[in-house]
């Protein structure tokens, strides 16, 4: 069960997510030291090693499932029977056509929105919140961040006409944003957070790894990126790894590239520097896999990667979800239907 509680702001554009909505089953034991904290929604089990993936279920066809019926673009919530199967449904939106195959009329092509919405891992969301929190324990909670929304941030006051998460665990839950068309500054920060207030050095890790699995709207006209957004000294240096972008450029490109090709943990990255951010953005994107974090990290302080972060840097904080700056003024779902962070 999900109890509300009265939301906090956070003091940093994405830091903390302070605890606002609690899965009242989920009781962790710490951040890197694993936990009997995963929470089971509909056929999806979220197994806690530190916040832990969950299992590959979710039905493809949905019953009763809390995922958006294929075709619509309300943005509302489907509880109807069949929203459609992965492989016909088209869920990965945003120019994707697909019919579904029970319930639901033919996705349509769209320029940013969805195509046709399958299925869910996360079919019975157990939190549903709005520039809010959803946590899972002390250390861990999913965080609807909509901290660059007011004009003193943008310049235009330009927030998402809406965007709502639903969430079944850490590891399974999806967000429906509709961001204004032509905007490209970062609105929001949705993501899995887990958080390390004990700052251990990540040289003191013998490995840092993460899977997950997502599936993005992708449009000519959507401007997103699927990241892994990592906090370090007390937010004082920050390391993005872009696994899947859709139109975003990092800080200071083109000038701001140190590195083309790089290959490391698990994948190959053009890496770019600018003021107290690095960023890995991958050469191909890719939806789904390992990463090798402590790599990355020990990446970012060799001089390959200019000696820029400190060897003796302490973990805060360890983020994966999405930054949105437009989904073309419609509406899109963005699905993360595995996560896992495990560090030895």
């Amino acid at each position: 069960m999900i109890v509300p509680m009265a939301r906090r702001h956070s003091k940093h554009r994405r830091r903390l997510g302070v605890l606002v909505v609690s899965w009242v089953a989920a009781a962790l034991a710490g951040c890197s030291s694993g936990g009997a904290g995963g929470s089971t929604a509909g056929s999806t089990t979220a197994a806690a090693s530190t916040g832990g993936s969950n299992s590959a279920g979710g039905s493809a066809t949905g019953s009763g499932g809390g995922n958006r019926s294929a075709g619509s673009s309300t943005g509302a919530v489907s509880r109807s029977t069949g929203a459609g199967s992965t492989a016909g449904g088209g869920r990965t939106g945003g120019g994707t056509t697909g019919a579904a195959s029970s319930g639901g009329s033919q996705g349509t092509t769209g320029g940013g929105a969805d195509g046709g919405i399958a299925a869910s891992a996360c079919e019975n969301p157990s939190c549903t919140v709005s520039d809010a929190t959803c946590a899972e324990g002390a250390n861990q909670d999913v965080y609807d961040n909509q901290w660059c929304c007011s004009s003193s941030c943008n310049g235009a006051n330009s927030c998402p006409a809406s965007e709502t998460l639903y969430a079944c665990s850490w590891s399974s839950w999806y967000v429906v944003s509709n961001a204004p068309a032509g905007n490209t500054a970062v609105l929001t920060y949705v993501s899995s957070q887990l958080n390390y207030p004990s700052t251990p050095q990540f040289g003191s890790f013998n490995s840092i790894t993460s899977t997950f699995a997502e599936v993005s709207p992708h449009g000519a006209s959507s401007d997103f990126e699927a990241a892994y957004d990592l906090w370090f000294n007390d937010y004082a240096n920050e390391v993005m790894i872009w696994v899947d972008n859709d139109n975003q450029t990092p800080g200071g490109a083109p000038s701001s590239l140190i590195a083309s090709h790089v290959s490391v943990g698990g994948g190959t990255y053009d890496v770019y520097l600018s003021g107290s951010t690095m960023y890995f953005v991958a050469v191909t994107n890719f939806s789904s896999g390992t990463v090798d974090i402590l790599s990355v990290l020990k990446f970012a302080a060799s001089p390959q990667g200019q000696s820029w972060l400190p060897a003796d840097s302490t973990i805060t904080q360890f983020n994966f979800g999405w930054e949105i700056c437009s989904t073309n003024g419609q509406d899109a779902t963005f699905y993360l239907d595995d996560f896992s962070i495990t560090a030895s």
